[in-house]
């Protein structure tokens, strides 16, 4: 599992179209979601990180708490392996991936709301147009790697954040499944 987390000052997205992927959701096409002082946090899923819930909650709740941020937005995708898809298509089960990662994103947001945490949940598999405006300094960007062993990676590279002052971010975004991790 990848934990990508950005401490934002504002983030907000608007459900473009639907994806060839998409869950139900109750967002409809056009409605705007807008966030303030939130942590948003992008969760890659592997086939069989449901265990893993529990540890990517108590780290998140540590990164709410160290950067006091007022609610948690979160985002998920499938990690396949486009090795896997190009050497032997037949033996990927896309549609269990897909629902391992609904289902761990779903335990995911329902544990952080349990223990108090302010949680909203981006509908999966719809394309989204997306505006972040983040928070710099220590800690507002993190990429965190957490593997079946209990080993817990974070990169080195992004434990701060320091982009030009006034920095505005706008992306056309879609959750669903991508092959091999996050884009940059």
């Amino acid at each position: 599992m990848q934990i990508v987390s950005t401490r934002c000052r504002t983030f907000e997205y608007t459900v473009t179209a639907s994806g060839p992927c998409a869950v139900e959701s109750e967002s409809a096409v056009g409605a705007r979601r807008y966030f303030h002082d939130c942590l948003r946090v992008t969760v890659g899923v592997d086939h069989g990180d449901l265990p893993l819930a529990g540890a990517a909650v108590q780290l998140v709740r540590r990164i709410v708490d160290q950067t006091h941020a007022w609610a948690v937005v979160v985002d998920g995708l499938a990690h396949l392996s486009s090795g896997d898809l190009a050497r032997a298509p037949e033996k990927v089960d896309v549609l269990s991936a897909l629902a391992d990662t609904v289902d761990v994103l779903a335990e995911f947001a329902e544990r952080l709301e349990e223990r108090g945490e302010r949680v909203h949940l981006m509908p999966f598999g719809w394309r989204k147009d997306c505006r972040t405006e983040v928070v710099t300094g220590p800690g507002a960007r993190q990429v965190i790697q957490l593997s079946a062993d209990g080993d817990i990676r974070v990169h080195p590279g992004f434990r701060e954040m320091r982009p030009s002052a006034g920095w505005r971010r706008r992306v056309r975004c879609m959750t669903g499944p991508r092959p091999c991790g996050f884009p940059t």
